[in-house]
C-alpha cells in the first residue's frame, strides 16, 4: 500500500493567504478606529482645552491616514512587494498605531481623577481587543501593536506614584495580556487551519500531476495525451484543421541502459524531453508514453495539407538537428539519434488509437531505413507492416 503523500506548505504559501486577509481585515478596522478616535475627541474635549484634543486628533488622524494609504496601496498593487515585504509593512503600521492609541496617556492622563483613569484605561482596553482579533492571522503584528501601546502609555500611571492610578494600570495590563494569550492560540489554530487547507491543495495537485504526468521527464504521460489528443481530433474534425503526430523511438535506448544503468539512461531521457520542448512550440505537446518512446502532437497546422506537412517537416528537422548535438551524461558526451513517425491527420473519422498506431508504423519504417530520420504514414506500406509485424 502506496504512504500517504504529504507536503508541508512553504512560509511563502502561507504569506499568499494571510496577507490579503490581514489587509481586508484592516480596512473595515480603519473605520471602526476612525469611530472611536471621533468619540473620545468629543469626550475629552470638556476636561481638557480644546487644542490640546485637536492635536491628539490630528495625530490619531495623520497615523490612520497613513494606514489607509498602504492598505489601498496593496489592493491596487501599486508597488510590486512580495508578500513577505507586505507583511513586514504591515506590522510597521501596526507598530505605529498601537504608538499612537498609547501617546494618548500623555495627552488625557489626569493624576488622582481615578474615573477618568479607569475610562481611558477601558478604551483602550477595547483597542487592544480589537486589534488582537484583526491581527490575529499574524502574532508579530499583535506584539507590535499592544507593545509600543503599553510602552508609551503606562509610564504616566507608574510614575505617579499613586497607588490606585498604579493598580488601574496593573488591571489594564493584567486584561491585555490575557488577551493576547488568548489572541496567540487563536492566531495558532487559524495558521494551522491555513496550513492545513494548502497542504490538501498541494497533495491534490500532486496526486494530479502523479496521475497525468511522467514523474521523470514531467511532461504528460500516456492517459494525458490520449484525452489531449481525442480533444484535438475532435477539434480537427469540426475545423477541417490539420493536425500532426509524431511518433518518436530512441536508436538504441536499450544498449545504453544495459551498459551504463539506469541512471544515465533516466538522465538521458530527462535531456531528451527538454530538447523536445526547445524544438516544438508552446502550444504543442509532448507525452512520454513509456520506456524510450515519446509522442509529439503539433495542433493548428491550418486547412492546407500540403502546407500542413511542409511545417510538419521542419520542426521534424529541427528535432534530428538537436539531437545530432551530444548530450552530456556525467560529463560524458553520448549521442542518441531519434526514429520518427509522421501521421498527420485532417479531419478523418479514426480514434485515438488507430492515429497513433499509424505514427508508430511510419516510426517502425525509420527503423527498418536505418534509423536517424523522419518518415510520414504511408497507407500503401500498411500490410506489408501488418505481415511483418505477426
Amino acid at each position: 500500500m502506496q504512504p500517504p503523500i504529504h507536503i508541508a506548505p512553504h512560509r511563502r504559501d502561507i504569506d499568499a493567504e494571510i496577507v490579503p486577509l490581514l489587509f481586508k481585515g484592516n480596512r473595515k478596522s480603519i473605520a471602526i478606529a476612525i469611530f472611536i478616535i471621533t468619540l473620545t475627541a468629543y469626550l475629552q474635549s470638556d476636561n481638557h482645552h480644546i487644542s490640546q484634543t485637536l492635536s491628539w486628533f490630528a495625530w490619531i488622524f495623520s497615523t490612520y491616514s497613513i494606514q489607509t494609504l498602504i492598505s489601498r496601496a496593496h489592493s491596487q498593487k501599486t508597488f510590486e512587494l512580495t508578500n513577505r515585504h507586505w507583511l513586514y509593512l504591515f506590522r510597521a503600521a501596526a507598530a505605529l498605531c498601537g504608538l499612537t492609541w498609547g501617546l494618548s496617556s500623555l495627552f488625557f492622563f489626569q493624576p488622582s481623577d481615578y474615573l477618568h483613569q479607569a475610562f481611558l484605561t477601558m478604551s483602550l482596553a477595547g483597542i487592544c481587543g480589537g486589534a488582537i482579533v484583526i491581527y490575529a492571522l499574524d502574532r508579530y503584528a499583535s506584539l507590535s501593536f499592544l507593545t509600543f501601546l503599553l510602552l508609551s502609555f503606562l509610564p504616566p500611571f507608574f510614575h505617579s506614584n499613586d497607588a490606585l492610578t498604579i493598580s488601574i494600570a496593573l488591571i489594564f495590563l493584567t486584561f491585555v495580556l490575557c488577551i493576547t494569550l488568548a489572541g496567540f492560540n487563536l492566531a495558532q489554530t487559524l495558521r494551522e487551519n491555513i496550513a492545513l487547507r494548502i497542504s490538501s491543495n498541494l497533495r491534490k495537485e500532486e496526486i494530479q500531476r502523479l496521475a497525468y504526468y511522467d514523474a521523470l521527464t514531467n511532461t504528460p504521460n500516456r492517459r494525458l495525451l490520449t484525452e489531449r489528443l481525442n480533444h484535438c481530433l475532435k477539434l480537427s474534425q469540426r475545423s477541417k484543421s490539420c493536425i500532426a503526430v509524431m511518433f518518436m523511438d530512441l536508436d538504441n535506448f536499450k544498449t545504453l541502459n544495459d551498459s551504463k544503468g539506469h541512471a544515465i539512461g533516466d538522465l538521458l531521457l530527462q535531456q531528451v524531453a527538454k530538447r523536445l520542448e526547445k524544438s516544438v512550440r508552446n502550444h504543442d505537446t509532448i507525452a512520454r508514453i513509456g520506456g524510450d518512446e515519446f509522442v509529439v502532437v503539433l495542433e493548428e497546422l491550418g486547412n492546407d495539407f500540403d502546407a500542413a506537412q511542409a511545417a510538419v517537416e521542419t520542426i521534424a528537422k529541427k528535432i534530428l538537428k538537436e539531437f545530432n548535438k551530444p548530450f552530456k551524461l556525467n560529463e560524458q558526451d553520448h549521442i542518441c539519434s531519434p526514429s520518427i513517425g509522421i501521421y498527420i491527420y485532417a479531419g478523418d473519422n479514426l480514434s485515438v488509437e488507430e492515429v497513433l498506431k499509424r505514427a508508430d508504423s511510419a516510426m517502425y519504417q525509420v527503423k527498418q531505413s536505418g534509423r536517424n530520420n523522419f518518415k510520414f504514414y504511408d497507407i500503401s506500406i500498411q500490410p506489408k507492416l501488418d505481415l511483418l509485424a505477426m
